[in-house]
């Protein structure tokens, strides 16, 4: 008894938010039940009518009599009436399926509505455990916004980890960047990249990439999405001691994502990033995530990160690893 309870407060809320809809199938269902009614009572009255100069005696209208205009067939009068019932019958089935089907049609419409909107943005906040140079266990934040058009796409993402401990500050890392995409025709664009991000413990003070380059989408199906990129970047990078280091670099990076229904999706990034003037110099970014979610905008999402630097400086680790675990907001 309590879930049909909660159906029916669930269907007059979606019908209060499509109050245009209540209006036409109340109107279709009135419209309904008056024909049926005109329909019943000019078959209650063409049963029988007093011929006139005979008062007392009824004769039917199949009768060679006039009564109130020309004679009419009783046959003709039984198929019109026969007609009018059926589609008065039919106009209530579907008002009352109408009805019925409303509450699944708004919400359709609503996540219809959600999915094709251009402007994307999604936030979270997840406890982090950090291993590499830093061993700590902390909040992350993350932000992500992508704006969509035919053949545009423009996305920006912002990320912060700070942790401290016993009072010290023992995780600084913040991540920050945009890029655009055009994609003219078929499964080639082209895309261009800003990125800048600060590891105070990898002894990273500051590092900016500019980058151009290819993107080939060579899997594009409902649940599976493999694209791969290719291209170049300038990069200028400070460490804590101030020493500078400007230098071109390639990229090369693969982006998978399985979809196993609506909002719920893994996905896999890999990225190669090498220096093009200093042999053995170079950097691999990967990242795991998987997201399930609790309602239509609320998610679970696990994530993975390795960020692994092939030459370092003197008792600075090679390999950064970041697990989260948290909640996902989509605006």
């Amino acid at each position: 008894m309590s879930a049909i309870l909660r159906d029916l407060r669930f269907a007059v809320r979606a019908l209060g938010r499509r109050r245009m809809f209540v209006v036409v199938a109340v109107t279709t269902i009135a419209l309904g039940i008056g024909a049926a009614t005109g329909a019943r009572r000019a078959g209650g009255g063409a049963r029988a009518v007093r011929a006139r100069g005979e008062p007392g005696r009824e004769r039917p209208l199949d009768s060679q009599t006039p009564a109130f205009g020309p004679p009419i067939p009783f046959s003709r009068v039984r198929m019109s009436l026969s007609t009018r019932c059926r589609r008065a019958i039919g106009a209530l089935r579907c008002a009352t399926l109408a009805l019925i089907a409303a509450p699944a049609a708004a919400v359709a419409q609503s996540a219809a509505a959600d999915t094709a909107k251009p402007l994307n943005v999604t936030a979270a906040i997840a406890y982090l455990d950090a291993s590499g140079n830093t061993d700590v266990t902390s909040l992350s934040v993350t932000e992500r916004l992508e704006w969509k058009r035919p053949h545009y796409l423009w996305a920006q993402f912002v990320n912060v980890i700070n942790g401290t401990t016993d009072g010290e500050e023992s995780a600084n890392l913040f991540a920050a960047g945009v890029r655009g995409d055009w994609k003219p025709r078929g499964r080639l664009s082209l895309y261009g990249l800003v990125n800048y991000d600060r590891n105070r413990f990898a002894n990273i003070g500051r590092r900016f990439e500019e980058g151009l380059g290819l993107s080939y989408m060579a899997i594009d199906r409902p649940k599976h999405r493999l694209t791969s990129e290719l291209g170049g970047q300038f990069v200028q990078q400070r460490d804590l001691d101030g020493v500078s280091d400007d230098f071109l670099a390639g990229r090369v990076a693969e982006l998978y994502r399985f979809t196993f229904r609506e909002n719920a999706y893994f996905e896999e990034r890999v990225e190669y990033l090498p220096n093009l003037e200093t042999g053995g110099d170079y950097r691999v970014n990967g990242e795991a995530n998987l997201v399930a979610p609790l309602s239509r905008r609320l998610a679970i999402k696990l994530g993975y990160v390795v960020r692994f630097d092939n030459r370092t400086d003197p008792g600075v680790e090679k390999t950064d690893r970041f697990f989260t675990s948290g909640l996902q907001i989509a605006f």
